[in-house]
């Protein structure tokens, strides 16, 4: 059947801060309300209901944080990042936390007229 489906809103505030010609630093904050997620269908008699319920149930809001800097080094440049994803599902289950963090790097080169990165 065909059905619509309608994503969680997100809020996402960032701020970089320019740290004269050395590189920058950044940080995200997003806010996600996953509970908010919801299938409908514009066919009559078609409804999902128990399916909007489930979502409600399982899923709750989620802070999400992104930090990153970036410093140069005359033609090099290196790069950090770290984020902290936030658990969606309103309980936990079999005691695990789904809370996801990862590190990011990357080294990189550019002249006028070549660069290259790695990460």
């Amino acid at each position: 059947s065909e059905y619509n489906l309608t994503t969680p809103w997100r809020l996402n505030v960032g701020a970089t801060v320019f740290l004269q010609k050395h590189g920058f630093l950044t940080a995200d904050i997003e806010q996600v309300n996953y509970a908010q997620a919801r299938y409908s269908s514009e066919i009559t008699g078609v409804e999902y209901n128990n399916d909007n319920d489930r979502i409600k149930s399982l899923y709750k809001p989620a802070t999400n944080i992104r930090l990153g800097a970036e410093f140069r080094l005359e033609a090099w440049r290196m790069r950090g990042g770290y984020q902290i994803l936030a658990d969606p599902f309103l309980n936990e289950q079999n005691d695990i936390n789904r809370k996801m963090r990862a590190v990011s790097g990357g080294v990189g080169y550019r002249t006028a007229d070549f660069f290259i990165d790695f990460a």
